[in-house]
């Protein structure tokens, strides 16, 4: 499984439901040093489990903004887009993306100016449509 597949799937479809273009307000993998009003999707840890079915995954998209609305928004869209299941694109599919946990604005200062991240975490299943084996 290509868990870099799985999260460029993903990050087009936040950046779809968020307005934003890839790389260059949001991407994969952390925010880059310096951003402000950018989003970054990351896979994280796979979900150990036993049962016979797609492979599970953390999911978190984290949000930095100047701005507590853009935070608020942020949470807003995505907690709306939420569940979903059966998103096909390229060799990759989506099972499902379910919400894992709340989220909210949280103050974070960076060189002496405040600003606000937001989290939104989800539990994604996804299988290759298209395995190379």
């Amino acid at each position: 499984m290509s868990a870099v597949a799985i999260e460029r799937v993903l990050t087009q479809w936040a950046a779809e439901v968020l307005g934003r273009t890839v790389d260059t307000d949001i991407c994969r993998g952390g925010i880059p040093a310096g951003k402000k009003n950018f989003v970054s999707v990351m896979l994280g840890e796979e979900i150990p489990d036993s049962r016979i079915g797609p492979r599970t995954w953390n999911l978190q998209i984290l949000g930095k903004f100047v701005s507590r609305d853009d935070a608020l928004e942020m949470l807003d869209r995505l907690a709306g887009a939420v569940p979903f299941y059966d998103l096909e694109t390229g060799s990759v599919r989506i099972v499902s993306l379910v919400p894992r946990g709340g989220g909210e604005p949280y103050p974070a200062g960076e060189n002496g100016a405040l600003g606000w991240n937001a989290s939104a975490n989800f539990e994604v299943s996804a299988l290759l449509t298209n395995p190379d084996w």
